[in-house]
């Protein structure tokens, strides 16, 4: 059986995993209030900083934070054994880290870390604009700017604007990252693409080692056909090898009448898939099947 721990009242057994403190609400508030006013007793503002520094002023720093680390030690073991903490204790508690905190900031100040108390602000100004280059005369900020031209719309057929070489050029010595768990990415240029007659890889049986055709199939990327506004085809491929075709397929219920993407690997379809990523993955994993395979042997020798 335990105590109230405001008036000593004994408190009756109460099963569960928080063990009651107080007999009333009336206990449990007056300890709140005796909490607050023990915290706000001992808390220290921001005005009496100068007051505290002036009166610790001939006490080493070390002194006061051994001073500080046996008050704390006293607190904690009188927390731990559920015992109230000694005012004296919360008063160096509050004081001595307010004391010592201006030390710290007076001794960067005189160190030139920190601006001194009242001091105005330094303003570092810097010119980043890049120098002019030998030979040409720098721009004169006082001549009025010549008008700013609209760019005109232009359409898809006209000529490239000559900002586009470094975009080019940048895409082409960064390529963008691939989304992980996906074996190829998306392009929609419309590069050379290679046909079944010019494959580097044949979809043929012929035993070819794993790791060669999955570093192909790591390296492959799905690009839109030339006919891609009719058809709406999509290529595998990978460098000159031909690994097949991601076509739509239709006889869904939406306006446009699709309902999935299909694999397409040499004469052979596979199953519908729900995205085109879906039919892409399984048209490389049907490709890997087909060329790691052993070729057939027929009573001429031929595959």
């Amino acid at each position: 059986m335990g105590t109230c721990v405001v008036c000593g009242t004994d408190l009756p057994t109460r099963r569960g995993p928080r063990a009651r403190r107080y007999c009333s609400r009336a206990c449990q508030a007056k300890a709140y209030r005796a909490r607050q006013e023990q915290r706000t007793s001992h808390r220290a503002a921001a005005a009496d900083e100068q007051r505290l520094a002036a009166e610790y002023d001939a006490v080493p720093s070390r002194q006061l934070a051994d001073t500080l680390s046996l008050a704390a030690g006293r607190i904690a073991g009188a927390l731990t054994a559920g015992q109230a903490a000694d005012d004296h204790d919360l008063g160096i508690l509050a004081r001595i880290p307010v004391v010592l905190t201006a030390r710290a900031h007076r001794a960067a100040a005189l160190a030139g870390a920190l601006p001194a108390p009242g001091a105005a602000p330094t303003v570092t100004v810097l010119h980043l604009a890049t120098p002019p280059e030998p030979g040409r005369p720098s721009r004169d900020d006082s001549a009025p700017a010549p008008p700013r031209r609209h760019p005109t719309k232009t359409s898809r057929d006209d000529a490239t604007p000559a900002h586009a070489t470094t975009a080019t050029e940048l895409t082409t010595a960064a390529p963008a990252p691939r989304r992980p768990g996906s074996p190829h990415t998306s392009r929609e240029d419309s590069a050379p693409l290679p046909t079944w007659d010019t494959t580097a890889i044949k979809p043929v049986p012929q035993r070819l080692p794993k790791k060669q055709v999955q570093a192909v199939i790591d390296a492959a990327e799905l690009v839109r056909a030339p006919d891609y506004r009719d058809s709406h085809t999509w290529i595998l491929r990978s460098g000159d090898t031909l690994i097949g075709y991601v076509v739509p397929s239709y006889g869904g219920t939406s306006r446009s009448g699709r309902n999935g993407w299909v694999s397409r690997l040499g004469g052979s379809s596979g199953p519908r898939c729900r995205s085109r990523d879906g039919a892409a993955a399984d048209l490389a994993a049907r490709w890997l099947r087909v060329v790691t395979a052993a070729p057939k042997r027929t009573l001429t020798g031929n595959n």
